[in-house]
């Protein structure tokens, strides 16, 4: 299903009700049993497995929800996923996933993260 682009804030409609959820992880873990405990609180998941994959989805697809990996395809290649998730569709909220969290809370904020789980 692709959307149609409003080019001032990124918002792209498509015809579905359900919350559309972009997960992003290299870990097989986390992309097998995430999207199914998601899809039974009402969400729509896709999943990414690398940068290059994610990357491409936000130009191809709406979001109303964006989790990442803090580490997917190499060190802090979440914070480019929210970037440009930030950038494409700003109305998107965004959060990064860890077992290490190094960042500073101010500074994620700034990159338009939502919050680290």
């Amino acid at each position: 299903m692709t959307g149609l682009v409003d080019s001032r804030d990124g918002y792209r409609p498509e015809a579905t009700s359900r919350k559309r959820l972009l997960l992003v992880g290299d870990e097989e873990s986390i992309r097998l049993t995430l999207p199914q405990i998601l899809a039974q609180y009402g969400f729509e998941v896709t999943v990414s497995a690398t940068l290059s994959d994610a990357l491409d989805e936000i130009k191809i697809h709406n979001y109303d929800i964006l989790v990442s990996d803090l580490n997917v395809s190499e060190i802090n290649g979440g914070f480019a996923v929210v970037e440009e998730m930030h950038t494409m569709q700003p109305r998107c909220i965004n959060f990064i996933l860890t077992g290490s969290p190094t960042e500073d809370t101010a500074q994620t904020k700034a990159r338009g993260v939502a919050t680290i789980l």
